[in-house]
This record gives structure tokens, sequence and C-alpha cells, in this order.
């Protein structure tokens, strides 16, 4: 049958338009189409978006110019008691920087335009609110200011976020629990006296200013091209106070460390369950917050939402769809192991925390990031077993790992 585009996108974060980006590098732009929510590429901004330089490297993201709201060079860790310990890169990598804040509306910007070069058709401002199997394909309703519209497609790559909508008429995705998801809330304010470069978090607290299962975030920025400070946090949904209640409480608390004037606001949602089961199913992909590929520990979607869109999409260039699947399952293991390590964590004592900073705080950095998370945290658990057994042996001894691990047995 006659359709009207070989391959449609839903979605335009960085899933969607990695996606539509290497189908357009690899000559399939002509016949992809991405339908996006918001009203042009990455605004509003949804996300902190702090990302390891290696990571930015092997994705050979558009960095350039003002894609880049400051660098990361070194981490504050701030343990429940209030003391803190800072983990940076080793002195003999010339000060380079850990990772960098990349201004998503720029970076997706850049993708976009050159997508676009490519020959993919991109609508925005554009909702998908319903899809059907069609013989050999999908047929899928969009609305805008224009009205309703049908289109056809053989693939359909769904990168449409947390919510999932048209994943779940297809029956690929189930709805999260209360406490799989968060509800974040950050504001961008002039730094002051911060060191440029530093990302602060704090854990909890028995002061109740950060949620006991999640953490304060302060990520340095740029707007405007002046200096700015990202602060936020998130609270699960089962949580009796919102984010914005535990906000306040912190803010009372920091606020001389801050100029008073708020540049901007943003809220969203962070998927933090066990990556999706089903990723692929007879011509349909999910990826990114759909198939919750985001880090339960930080609550980081970026790399998950990059690696499945670029995964997708060279299964489709390959002609071999069902490999993505099998393609993906690293960082699909790799979440539910940090998935195991979050229910860990929030069982800690925050005598426990304290150690754990301390701990962190004086982890030796490699010089040469390791990309491969398997290695990388076998080389952490070898060092923190040496540097404080007894740490670990009373988590392990108490049967918290046990309970942690427990749901994927």
């Amino acid at each position: 049958m006659t359709v009207d585009y070989a391959r449609l996108i839903i979605g335009g974060g960085y899933g969607g338009m990695m996606a539509a980006r290497e189908l357009g590098r690899a000559g399939l732009g002509p016949g992809t189409l991405l339908v996006d929510l918001r009203s042009r590429a990455g605004y509003p901004h949804q996300s902190t978006s702090g990302f390891a330089e290696a990571w930015i490297r092997k994705y050979d993201l558009p960095i350039r110019g003002d894609a880049v709201a400051a660098p990361i060079r070194a981490m504050r860790l701030y343990g429940p008691s209030g003391r803190s310990r800072v983990v940076s890169p080793p002195g003999d990598v010339g000060g380079a920087a850990m990772g960098m804040v990349l201004q998503e509306d720029n970076v997706l910007a850049n993708m976009e335009a050159e997508a676009i070069r490519e020959g993919v058709t991109v609508l925005h401002s554009t909702m998908a609110t319903h899809v059907s199997r069609i013989t050999d394909g999908f047929r899928i309703t969009t609305r805008n200011g224009q009205g309703t519209r049908s289109i056809t497609g053989w693939r359909l790559l769904l990168f449409e976020g947390y919510h999932a909508h048209l994943a779940k008429q297809l029956g690929m995705v189930e709805p999260l629990r209360d406490d799989q998801f968060y509800r974040g809330y950050e504001i961008t304010v002039p730094q002051r006296d911060q060191p440029p470069g530093e990302v602060r978090m704090w854990l909890p607290d028995r002061a109740e200013t950060v949620p006991r299962a999640s953490y304060h975030w302060d990520f340095p920025a740029s707007s405007s091209g002046h200096a700015t400070r990202r602060v936020g946090n998130a609270s699960a949904k089962s949580d009796p106070h919102t984010a914005i209640w535990y906000f306040r409480r912190w803010w009372d608390a920091h606020r001389a460390e801050y100029d008073g004037a708020v540049l901007s606001r943003c809220g969203g949602i962070i998927p933090t369950a066990p990556p999706a089961r089903t990723v692929y199913d007879s011509g349909a992909f999910i990826g990114g917050d759909t198939a919750t590929t985001c880090c339960s520990v930080t609550g980081g979607g970026i790399l998950g939402a990059l690696e499945s869109g670029y995964q997708c999409a060279h299964a489709i260039i390959r002609g071999q769809p069902k490999s993505y699947g099998k393609n993906l399952n690293w960082i699909r293991r790799e979440l539910k192991v940090r998935y195991a390590l979050k229910m860990l964590v929030v069982r800690l004592t925050y005598d426990e925390m304290d150690r754990l900073v301390d701990l962190l705080g004086t982890y030796p950095l490699p010089s040469v990031p390791q990309l491969n998370p398997l290695k990388q945290r076998r080389a952490f658990t070898r060092w923190a077993l040496g540097a404080d057994p007894r740490l670990f042996s009373t988590i392990l001894t108490r049967g918290r790992f046990w309970q942690a691990v427990m749901p994927f047995f």
C-alpha cells in the first residue's frame, strides 16, 4: 500500500532528534517525518542537560558556540550533616572538563538543522494523539493550530516522553507506579560566589529540605552571556510533599548563597522505573523516556535517549529492525543495575550517607574516561571495598542489598 512517509518519528527531544539526524546522514532523510509538540527545537528546555564530555564526543553532538551553557570541572557532594567533599579529575588531565551543561534548545536546533538539510520533514507545535496499525504500517492522528490530520507510515519511532500515549495504545508499555516517576522543579538565578564549573549536590537530610529518595542540585549555566546557576530538585509522585514544597524549605536555608533574582522557572517529569521490557514490536520502536531509559540514581535521561535514538536509526539503516533491542541491551542492563542501586541508597541511614560522601571525595578519577559502565563500576567497587570495607559490609549484612535487587529475581 502507499503511505505518506516511510518513517514517522514522534518527539523532538534528544532521542527523536538523534534518530532523525542519523537517518538523514544515511540518506534516509527524504521520507522521514518528525512530529514535535514544542514550538521550536528544545524550547522551552526540559532538562538541566549536564553531560559527560566523553559521551558528547561519542555521539558527535554539535556543541559549537552557544550550545554549551557551562563546563563542568568538579562536583561537590553534601552529606546529611552538611559537610561536603569535592570530586574532580586528576591534575594530569590539564584542567579538562568532566562534562558540559548543554543549552538544550541550541543543541537540538543544530541537530534539527542538519536533519532538515538531509531531507527530514519537521512539524512543530503538533501533537500526535492516536495511533492504529494498518496493513504493513501505522496511521497516526495529529493535531495543531491548522486542525486534525491523518498521516501514515511504515515505521513508527516513539520518543514521546514519559506519558507514552501512543506506546500505551500499542500495548508496548505499562503505566508507571507513583514511586517510579518524579516531579522536578528548577529555577535559574545569577551566579554569585559559587566556584565556576562546579556542580553541587545535596543528599537527603534530617531537616527535610531534600526529598528522602532524591537529591538537590545546583549546576553552572549561562543566560544571555551571563553566568547563572540552575538550582532544583525532584520528589516522587508517591511523596506526600511536592518538589516545590521541598525546594522552598531548601531555599529558605540557602537563600543567602544566591542572588535573589529568579530569571526563569521550569518543571518536568522524570521516569525512574526499570527500562521497558519490549522496545520493538512489528515496525514500532520506543526509546528515551518512553522506554524509561533514564538513570534512576541521577534522573539523567540524555544518555539513554541518545543511545536509543542512535541504535533505533541504525537498526533501520541496516535493514535489521529486530536488532534494535539487542543493540540496546547494554544500557538497559546498566539502568537495571542503577535502579537497584537507587533502591539500596534510599535504605541507607543518614550516617551511612555521610560516610559514603566522605568515601566518594577520595575516589581517584581516571585520567581517561571509561565509557564501558560495567568496567567503570567494577573499578569503583574494587577500590571502594578496599577503601571502606566496613561500610559495604554493613550494607550487605543488614539485608538491604538483597531487598534492592530482589525485584530482578
